[in-house]
């Protein structure tokens, strides 16, 4: 079986090789991702050389008493003993978020449990982990990847709704002509138009 963690997007800028599933908002909107870390000694190394971790962390999904960023005294076997209750379900998932979801329908916020939970909520409808995540956010995508693909194509309400609601890493201005079609340009190619 793989080792499954559910890791902040600083372990995956460091190691980008690993498995990993789509990014979502973690807590406090920090970018996190389920990633499968073969050797988690190496990820351990590098976490423990870091001068100031703040935002670092990966907890194992099927054993949160596996923790970088909380000491194993800091807790008590039973804060991983909950059920996935009947609520918390992908389309309950999908219609608050991950997080919000865990956190209204299990009363959890610590991060290893949240590990836990996403493990207990794979294995309650027989997926894995990265797979889970992409039933949750199955269109989840950004700007530049819907724009590149719907570039020069008449566009129907929700993939408009996908352009508009869906950010960029880069600045892309979006635009629609009286036919309906789609031209993307990045930033600096707009303003050298002009």
């Amino acid at each position: 079986m793989k080792d499954y963690y559910y890791v902040s997007e600083g372990i995956i800028k460091q190691f980008p090789e690993f498995e990993k599933s789509k990014a979502f908002d973690g807590p406090f909107e920090i970018k996190c991702y389920i990633a499968v870390i073969p050797n988690f000694d190496v990820v351990e190394k590098f976490y423990n050389a870091q001068k100031d971790p703040g935002g670092l962390f990966a907890f194992q999904c099927i054993d949160s008493n596996l923790t970088l960023t909380y000491e194993t005294e800091d807790y008590d076997e039973e804060d991983n003993e909950f059920v996935v209750t009947a609520e918390f379900t992908i389309d309950t998932c999908k219609a608050w978020g991950m997080i919000e979801a865990m956190e209204q329908c299990l009363g959890i916020s610590k991060e290893r449990n949240m590990a836990y939970a996403i493990y207990k909520l794979a294995e309650k409808n027989n997926v894995s982990p990265i797979e889970l995540i992409d039933l949750i956010y199955p269109f989840k995508v950004t700007t530049q990847e819907m724009a590149e693909k719907l570039k020069g194509k008449k566009l129907n309400a929700q993939e408009k709704m996908i352009v508009e609601v869906f950010g960029s890493n880069k600045k892309y201005y979006i635009s629609l002509d009286n036919r309906g079609h789609i031209s993307a340009h990045l930033k600096e190619e707009f303003r050298s138009k002009k």
